[in-house]
């Protein structure tokens, strides 16, 4: 899963907050973890 990249105590909240990820967060996420815009 696309939190599996973010330090646990943000997972963890996002987990708890929403349902899941939106489709468009979880296609940009692992782009900017690589510092790509």
């Amino acid at each position: 899963m696309a939190l599996d990249n973010f330090h646990p105590s943000v997972a963890n909240w996002f987990r708890k907050a929403f349902d899941a990820p939106t489709e468009i967060q979880t296609k940009a996420w692992p782009e900017i973890q690589k510092r790509h815009n």
